[in-house]
């Protein structure tokens, strides 16, 4: 594989109108592709501090020796994944990821005062919940989901006239019915013209009648229809989305430019010459 700068990505936080990172009732429908509609469930906490978020898989693991003593195998015994990053907003949902949901009770404003909330600090465990995490670079989006977690760790909260208020937590993974503890998803942005198939190459070249011809290129799945020419190719098969194995049909020699139709339309022609 060749390299690609344009596959080194940044971590910037993708909140064209929410904050980047939301959460919902453990068991919430969860997103499997970057830029799906997420459950009226997942609600946003706003800004986070610039420090960002830092995802942490933690691994441990003991040797199994033979008799001389010699390492001859590694075997894991604990395996856990943490992410961490620190609310900027002092607003209601960042303060009940901090200090837990039924600490935390909101009053609407009304004439006399603006919207209140009131927070206790006491000894109790935080809810398991649904995270989403969105991020982007640029065209390129990573989303992070984690099925089920908890916040295990809360940390410092500063209280200075020279800086804002954060609230850091460290968020606890707990494995799904799967054993996943953790799902990225990417998409580099590169958008192809939307659905129609595009051949790229044709071989062997100078094939006569009833010869198998075979066409590389992307979005073959679902075609319905391979011409060389003006012709149907007398047979063909869909071996996969990038490859298609056709049977040349009766003509003459010369041009026979290859078209491949599936359900979005007709791709461009693809030039091949044919034999007799």
């Amino acid at each position: 594989m060749s390299v690609n700068s344009s596959s080194v990505l940044t971590g910037a936080p993708d909140q064209l109108t929410t904050g980047p990172i939301l959460s919902a009732p453990k068991g919430t429908a969860l997103p499997t592709v970057v830029g799906a509609s997420l459950d009226a469930a997942f609600v946003d906490s706003g800004y986070i501090s610039d420090e960002g978020l830092t995802l942490t898989p933690e691994r441990s693991d003991e040797s199994i020796r033979d008799w001389s003593g010699s390492e001859i195998r590694r075997i894991l015994t604990e395996f856990g994944v943490t992410l961490a990053w620190a609310h900027l907003e002092t607003n209601e949902t960042s303060l009940r990821n901090y200090l837990g949901d039924n600490n935390v009770t909101v009053t609407a404003a009304d004439a006399t005062n603006g919207k209140r909330i009131a927070a206790k600090i006491a000894n109790a465990e935080l809810p398991r919940k649904s995270w989403v995490y969105k991020i982007k670079d640029g065209n390129a989006r990573v989303l992070i989901v984690v099925p089920d977690g908890q916040v295990t760790e809360t940390g410092e909260v500063a209280f200075i006239k020279t800086g804002a208020l954060t609230w850091p937590v460290t968020l606890t993974t707990y494995p799904d019915a799967n054993g996943v503890h953790v799902y990225v998803y990417l998409d580099d942005g590169t958008v192809l013209t939307a659905g129609v198939p595009a051949p790229v190459s044709a071989s062997p070249s100078g094939a006569v009648a009833g010869a198998q011809v075979t066409i590389l290129g992307s979005r073959f799945t679902g075609a319905t229809a391979v011409k060389f020419g003006a012709a149907n190719a007398a047979a063909f098969t869909v071996v996969n989305d990038s490859t298609i194995v056709a049977s040349l049909p009766a003509g003459t020699a010369g041009s026979a430019a290859i078209t491949v139709t599936n359900g979005s339309g007709v791709s461009s022609s693809l030039p091949y010459t044919r034999g007799a």
